[in-house]
């Protein structure tokens, strides 16, 4: 099951939304809806260029992290703990920089784990283990696509040319799976030749 990114916009993003491919669903609504009586538990991202559009927005309704994309004309601004605002225009990478990472930070299960925070969970038995930035995003990058290669992981991940020998990415791959066994995980994670995939078993 895909995670739901709940995106509110008074502008059509939906072209530029569709070329992101971050392995998650985006349900993209009119600012509209961001009113008085509104609650959202699931946070989200709120794309502003109208400058009534963000004299509207009710702040005190936030509960939960938002990313508020607004333009650099204006003048009114905000400090609240749960929302990071960003001034636009950006760059077509920086944008997405921020909605990768901002995904990154979502909960993601699949079959009997979950990881949050740089900790991988056994849903089962609640066993857990502490993982790295590095281990989190190739576990994540697995889940979302479930057959991958290698070179993919060293160019997206690593930062790293394909063309590169280099262990690094194979010592990651054996502490994740080091890991998932020590939490009594039934995920497994098989190499062939180039390709690799995660599998429940």
């Amino acid at each position: 099951m895909k995670n739901i990114i709940h995106i509110y916009s008074d502008i059509k993003i939906d072209k530029f939304m569709s070329q992101l491919n971050l392995g998650c669903e985006f349900l993209i609504r009119d600012i509209s809806i961001l009113k008085k009586n509104f609650h959202q538990d699931n946070g989200g991202i709120i794309i502003l260029s109208k400058k009534e559009s963000f004299e509207n927005l009710v702040l005190t309704n936030l509960k939960k992290d938002y990313i508020i994309f607004f333009n650099k004309n204006f003048s009114k601004t905000y400090s609240k703990k749960n929302l990071n605002f960003i001034k636009i225009p950006k760059s077509i990478n920086y944008l997405k920089n921020v909605f990768k990472s901002f995904v990154s930070d979502l909960q993601f299960e699949f079959h009997d784990i979950l990881i949050h925070n740089k900790i991988l969970k056994n849903i089962n038995n609640a066993l857990e283990i502490q993982l790295t930035e590095i281990e989190k995003n190739i576990l994540i990058h697995l889940i979302q696509e479930k057959i991958t290669t290698k070179s993919e992981i060293k160019e997206t991940i690593l930062n790293l040319k394909s063309e590169i020998q280099t262990n690094s990415l194979e010592s990651h791959l054996s502490r994740i799976r080091k890991k998932i066994h020590k939490i009594n995980s039934l995920i497994r994670i098989e190499s062939k030749k180039e390709n690799l995939s995660i599998f429940n078993l």
